[in-house]
């Protein structure tokens, strides 16, 4: 190993060692409450070590952001893209983010629950655009459902792709803030996926 690749390793293990810091204070304190010495002192680094990897706690959750969605939710997305059906593949998005929320609450967490300022988002010329390119998706989804006589054709995109990622993440959120306990159903899971279907069921063919 040359010295160069071994020093961009170094590098990347720091950067690591930072971002799994911060990563813990933010979900234990809140965006508020971390700050960079937080975190320095927590890995016993100076402050100015971090500043040369990250200009300020905004850029480093920006990063944890971005992690999150390349490491696993992409991934999640990209694989029901190849279903025929539209409203099929709509409902299995549907599923799959309610999967990665279970599966993975800190994460969903750090990207979807977690208060912060948008300038945290904003960091990017593209505004966040790793949650653009998801709800573009989602619109086009119920674009397609539209076409294909699921949806009425008067409905606004933006309003109605609103609706389901709210209906989703509302269950989400739910389950993992132990929400759903007030319910005496043992298979809590199992009773978010049910109530998804009915959700479908209820804007496909209504309440009747």
């Amino acid at each position: 190993m040359g010295i160069a690749e071994r020093k961009e390793r170094e590098r990347e293990g720091v950067k690591d060692l930072i971002l799994n810091a911060a990563r813990e204070i933010f979900l234990r304190e809140g965006y508020e409450n971390t700050s960079i010495r937080k975190i320095a002192s927590q890995i016993e680094y100076s402050p100015g070590t971090i500043y040369l990897h990250y200009k300020d706690k905004n850029e480093l959750l920006l990063a944890l952001h971005d992690k999150a969605f390349e490491c696993k939710m992409k991934s999640l997305f990209h694989d029901v893209q190849n279903i025929p059906d539209p409203l099929e593949r709509l409902k299995a998005t549907g599923r799959s983010y309610l999967q990665y929320g279970i599966d993975n609450p800190q994460d969903y967490e750090l990207m979807f629950i977690l208060t912060c300022t948008m300038d945290a988002l904003a960091l990017k010329e593209e505004f966040w655009s790793d949650g653009a390119m998801a709800i573009n998706m989602l619109k086009e989804n119920v674009k397609a459902c539209i076409e294909a006589g699921y949806f009425r054709k008067d409905l606004n995109l933006d309003e109605t792709s609103l609706l389901l990622w709210s209906q989703v993440h509302g269950i989400t959120s739910l389950y993992n803030t132990e929400r759903l306990n007030i319910y005496s159903i043992e298979d809590k899971k199992e009773f978010m996926f049910r109530t998804l279907d009915v959700f479908f069921s209820i804007i496909t063919h209504g309440l009747a």
